[in-house]
């Protein structure tokens, strides 16, 4: 049985049915995966080690951002009797503060293993891969922090498709695992990676089968994710991008999507109060405002992004 997919303008959507088709070599998937960007060298990858032509990958969908130490007890019991003892394991992450400690792993893991960042893991290899930040997040894959302007002066120019350099940085991690690889991905912000493999079929979800990306309307890098500080819709590159989720012009409560298709907000002070989605950015909310011609309703989202969304004739505001 194929698992459906599905695409929806200004999200990505990914549904998986329980059965899965036989999985893909890593091999077959990492070089699919790099070779997206069409400025990238062609090349057919293959493994070294013909015994394992089965490698499979597998996205950890269920992690919780706040409980990392659980997350990687969890994908080192789901190897099962890999874990036997004579199998080596590599543990990876995009940043180094994001790693797990080597007391956390050694006391879950019955091999040897070794600890790395992504850019210290080229050429290095072990039967089983874990990556644990495939998060859509400041320090996770893609990274979504700049770089340094000073270093567009010495840099060269660069390149136009997005993640380009993230992209890469994934493939190597995809490519240092002998038998399989674990991506370890949040439900609330899953990685724009992580859902691209899903709905291509490329891996295995372990866990919720339903990953949901919604593109930061600002800054176009970053996702809207629900803050677990104010209950609102706030974007995951934080502080690199403004955006925040509209107000409620009753009690000043920042709100939060409760329907992203068509998408809704509400108010957890008001739970009855109807807000009307900008027709024009179709994220902000229209609120009261005065201008050179008198009083009008606009997109609450035009001091930040400079949306000009207005109502149309006859619009009215209701109050609960």
């Amino acid at each position: 049985m194929r698992r459906a997919s599905r695409r929806t303008r200004g999200r990505k959507t990914v549904r998986l049915a329980e059965t899965h088709r036989f999985p893909q070599s890593l091999a077959e998937i990492s070089g699919v995966f790099v070779q997206k960007n069409p400025a990238q060298l062609r090349k057919t990858v293959k493994s070294s080690n013909v015994s394992t032509s089965s490698n499979t990958l597998f996205l950890h969908t269920g992690a919780d951002p706040t409980r990392r130490s659980e997350n990687l007890e969890g994908v080192i019991e789901s190897i099962g009797t890999g874990n036997d003892g004579a199998a080596s394991l590599l543990v990876i992450a995009r940043y180094n503060n994001n790693l797990p400690s080597h007391h956390d792993v050694g006391r879950l893991w019955h091999g040897p293993f070794d600890i790395r960042s992504i850019h210290r893991s080229k050429g290095s290899e072990a039967d089983y891969v874990i990556v644990v930040d495939v998060v859509q997040d400041l320090r996770g894959f893609p990274s979504t922090i700049e770089d340094d302007p000073v270093l567009a002066l010495v840099m060269p120019e660069p390149e136009s498709y997005e993640y380009a350099e993230e992209r890469r940085l994934l493939y190597v991690s995809l490519t240092r695992a002998r038998v399989a690889c674990h991506l370890i991905t949040p439900l609330q912000e899953p990685s724009l990676f992580a859902v691209e493999l899903l709905e291509q079929e490329h891996g295995v979800a372990v866990g919720p089968q339903h990953l949901e990306t919604v593109r930061c309307p600002l800054c176009g890098s970053g996702v809207l994710t629900s803050s677990s500080r104010d209950g609102g819709t706030h974007r995951s590159n934080s502080p690199y991008c403004i955006f925040r989720s509209p107000k409620c012009d009753i009690c000043d409560q920042r709100l939060h999507a409760t329907s992203l298709n068509p998408i809704h907000f509400g108010c957890v002070n008001h739970s009855n109060r109807n807000f009307t989605p900008c027709p024009k950015c179709k994220w902000g909310i229209l609120i009261e405002r005065r201008g050179r011609h008198g009083e009008f309703f606009g997109c609450s989202n035009y001091a930040v992004t400079g949306c000009t969304g207005k109502a149309t004739s006859g619009y009215r505001t209701r109050r609960f």
